[in-house]
């Protein structure tokens, strides 16, 4: 429960018990009343005691609407409450979707781009096997140089790769 439902709910607890309060007295004064009319007692303290006792009556109603009041305030809070947590685990869950998506793309770009620089190595190499092929066949004098050429035939297509 968040802290203004906690500080309401303590409010609505102390109302209750204050109306418990009222009670008992309207009862006591009741009671005093009914021993006055009996022993004998003066109209004016008569009137005095029913005029309390309609104005404690008239302020316990007036006590009960507001715990009523403050008791549907305290429902529609929690309802809020409720829909809040609701709202915020679904947008954790659209994150953590989110973030999931994103950390594959970039496991699959890092793959590609891996493969790329493994080709390009591959395609290096081979490169400079078909120069150091063509420095030896002029070191030795070949002038037929058709392993040469084939080789070139090969390596041509993924020059643009590199």
């Amino acid at each position: 429960m968040c802290v203004s439902g906690v500080s309401e709910a303590m409010a609505l607890q102390a109302c209750r018990l204050e109306l418990e309060l009222r009670d008992e007295k309207v009862a006591s004064l009741g009671r005093e009343l009914e021993e006055l009319a009996f022993g004998g007692a003066a109209e004016e303290e008569v009137a005095a005691l029913r005029k309390a006792k309609h104005a404690l009556e008239r302020r316990a109603k007036e006590q009960e609407e507001e715990l009523d009041e403050l008791a549907g305030q305290v429902g529609l809070l929690e309802a809020a409450k409720v829909r809040l947590e609701m709202s915020l685990e679904q947008q954790r869950k659209e994150a953590r979707r989110e973030t999931a998506q994103r950390d594959d793309e970039l496991e699959e770009i890092r793959g590609n781009a891996h493969k790329k620089v493994r080709g390009k190595k591959f395609f290096i190499l081979l490169f400079f096997a078909w120069s150091l092929l063509l420095l030896f066949a002029e070191a030795i004098g070949d002038s037929d140089i058709s392993l040469c050429a084939d080789f070139y035939c090969f390596c041509r297509p993924h020059m643009s790769e590199w």
